[in-house]
């Protein structure tokens, strides 16, 4: 079977997630699948804002990003966006807030939800 598109994920893989770097192998590798007809792409947990200028420029072909929640192409065109409802996020914070050592807790919500 053909590969047709390989994905690469940031931290720890392209680049080093404490320094940094990342290894001069990388950007050739990028170029070696492009050539061979093989699409690239970008899987992270990160937002798309937090994909880093050096990432960006190897060009990838899509970004995966906040793990799977909003992936673009190379154009910066949004091919899918999940945004979870305000009220779950609320849920969530209320739970994760109470569990934690605080005696007292107030949260206040303005706005919709």
């Amino acid at each position: 079977k053909m590969i047709k598109i390989v994905f690469f994920d940031i931290d720890d893989t392209l680049r080093n997630s404490k320094t940094g770097f990342i290894p001069a192998t990388i950007p050739t590798v990028f170029k070696q699948l492009r050539e061979k007809g093989i699409l690239t792409g970008i899987a992270s947990g990160r937002g798309i804002f937090g994909v880093v200028p050096e990432i960006r420029e190897l060009k990838p072909d899509f970004f995966v990003t906040l793990n799977g929640a909003y992936i673009e192409d190379k154009k910066g065109q949004v091919i899918y966006q999940h945004q979870i409802e305000n009220h779950f996020l609320l849920d969530k914070l209320i739970c994760i807030i109470s569990n934690m050592l605080f005696s007292f807790v107030m949260i206040v919500v303005t706005g919709k939800l």
